[in-house]
C-alpha cells in the first residue's frame, strides 16, 4: 500500500514539510538536543520563530505566566517534544493557506476541530501519565488532514461524500472507502509517513476510527478518545457527526476517571480558542456556555452507553450531572432525563423525555450515535426548561 500510485498521488495534495521544518524535526529528535544549532535553523524562518515564542507564552504551555521574550529562551523553555508541537502547528497554518479548496462546513470549523482533538489528546495523555503527551498532541492535530487531501484531489466527489454522510447516516470513513477506495484516516497516516514522522504516528492516525487496541493507553486509543471528546465539547464540524458506539466510546483506563473527563471538557473551550487564535493567526470566538444559570440534571435512562455520553455532553454544556450524588441546591433548576414521561412529575423537577430523541433517530442503526445532533437536541431542551423556570 505504501507504493500504491493512487495513494502517492493523493498524498501529493498535502505539500511536504518545508526544508526548515524538516531540519528542525530532525534536530529535535536527537539525543542530546543541540539547542544552539536548533536556534540557528529556526531563526531563519520568521513565521516559525514567532510561533515558537508565542507558544512559549501561551497558557497551555506556560502556566506560570512568566514572559519568555527571546527565541533561544523559548526553545529551551519548550524543550524537545514541544518544539515538535510548534513545527506541526506551523504546518497547520501552512496547509490551511495552501489549500485550494475551503472545507465545505467552514474552514475555521475544520481546524478548530483538529486543534481541539490535539489539546484533548495531550490532556488525556497527561492524566494517564503517558510520557508521549507531545506525540498525542501532534497525532490529534493532523488526524484529519487526509480529508483535505481528498477534498483537494476531487472537490466535487468529496462534497458528495459529506452530503452522503447526512443522507445515509453512516460514519464518513465508510462513504470515503466506497468513493475513493481509501479513508481519510489511512491517507493521513501515509501523509505522516511522508513527513518522516515515526511509525507510531502513522499507526495512531491510520487507526483512529478502528476498535480500541487491547493495550489501553496507546497513542491510537488516546486520539480516538480525544476525537470523541472534541465532538462532545461542540467541535463537530469535521464532516463526521456519526460515531460507532461499539468502537468510539472513551477507552476505559484505570488512571482516567469521570472527574478527569469533566475537567477536560470544562477547560477545553478556552484552550481551543486561545490556541486556535495563535496557530491560525485570526481571532477565534469561543463556544458559548451558560455558566450563569445553575442546572442540576439527573440522567435516568436505561442504555448505558447513551447515559454516559449524555452526562459528558451535559458537563460540556455547564450543567452539574449525576456521575456522583447530585447536591441539593435550592438556587438550581432541577431536571430529570428519563426514558418515559411519568404520569406525575416529581415536585420541583422538570422532566425531559429521552424517548422523543430516540424517535427522531429511528432510521439510524442502533450501533451509531450522532453526537452533534444529540448535543443540539439536549441544548434545545435545556433552553426550553430555562424559559419555563424563569
Amino acid at each position: 500500500m505504501d507504493h500504491d500510485p493512487f495513494l502517492l498521488k493523493l498524498t501529493s495534495f498535502i505539500k511536504p514539510l518545508p526544508s526548515v521544518a524538516d531540519r528542525v524535526l530532525y534536530l529535535a529528535r536527537q539525543d542530546p538536543v543541540d539547542f544552539k544549532e536548533l536556534t540557528k535553523v529556526i531563526e531563519t524562518d520568521p513565521i516559525l520563530s514567532t510561533m515558537i515564542v508565542s507558544l512559549a507564552n501561551s497558557p497551555m504551555y506556560n502556566a506560570s505566566g512568566r514572559a519568555v521574550d527571546s527565541l533561544d529562551r523559548a526553545i529551551v523553555f519548550l524543550g524537545q517534544g514541544r518544539i515538535m508541537d510548534s513545527v506541526m502547528a506551523y504546518m497547520t497554518r501552512s496547509i490551511r493557506e495552501d489549500s485550494t479548496e475551503e472545507w465545505p462546513l467552514g474552514d475555521l470549523n475544520f481546524w478548530k476541530h483538529c486543534i481541539s482533538v490535539a489539546i484533548a489528546a495531550r490532556m488525556l495523555a497527561e492524566k494517564m501519565h503517558i510520557p508521549a503527551a507531545d506525540k498525542c498532541f501532534i497525532a490529534g492535530l493532523i488526524h484529519d488532514v487526509g480529508k483535505l487531501a481528498l477534498l483537494n484531489y476531487d472537490p466535487s466527489a468529496y462534497r458528495t461524500v459529506i452530503e452522503e454522510v447526512v443522507q445515509t447516516k453512516r460514519p464518513i470513513e465508510f462513504i470515503e472507502l466506497g468513493a475513493f477506495g481509501v479513508t481519510h484516516a489511512n491517507l493521513a497516516g501515509q501523509i505522516s509517513r511522508h513527513w518522516k514522522l515515526s511509525s507510531h504516528f502513522m499507526k495512531a492516525i491510520s487507526f483512529h476510527h478502528d476498535g480500541p487496541d487491547p493495550i489501553t493507553g496507546t497513542l491510537a486509543n488516546v486520539v480516538r478518545s480525544a476525537n470523541l471528546l472534541a465532538k462532545i465539547a461542540g467541535y463537530c464540524e469535521s464532516g463526521n457527526p456519526y460515531n460507532m458506539i461499539t468502537t468510539d466510546l472513551l477507552v476505559p483506563h484505570p488512571r482516567v476517571n469521570q472527574e478527569d473527563i469533566q475537567d477536560i471538557l470544562t477547560r477545553l473551550p478556552k484552550m481551543v480558542t486561545d490556541l486556535s487564535t495563535l496557530i491560525l493567526g485570526q481571532k477565534v470566538d469561543p463556544i458559548p456556555v451558560d455558566n450563569e444559570t445553575k442546572i442540576c440534571v439527573s440522567v435516568g435512562i436505561g442504555n448505558g452507553e447513551e447515559r454516559v455520553l449524555l452526562r459528558y455532553i451535559l458537563s460540556a454544556l455547564g450543567c452539574e450531572t449525576n456521575f456522583g450524588q447530585l447536591k441539593e441546591d435550592e438556587d438550581a433548576i432541577q431536571v430529570m432525563i428519563m426514558d418515559y414521561l411519568p404520569s406525575v412529575a416529581p415536585e420541583g423537577k422538570h422532566i425531559i423525555d429521552f424517548q422523543s430523541w430516540r424517535e427522531q433517530q429511528r432510521d439510524i442503526p442502533s450501533n451509531i450515535l450522532n453526537i452533534k445532533s444529540l448535543r443540539h437536541w439536549i441544548s434545545g431542551k435545556l433552553e426550553d426548561v430555562k424559559a419555563i423556570a424563569v
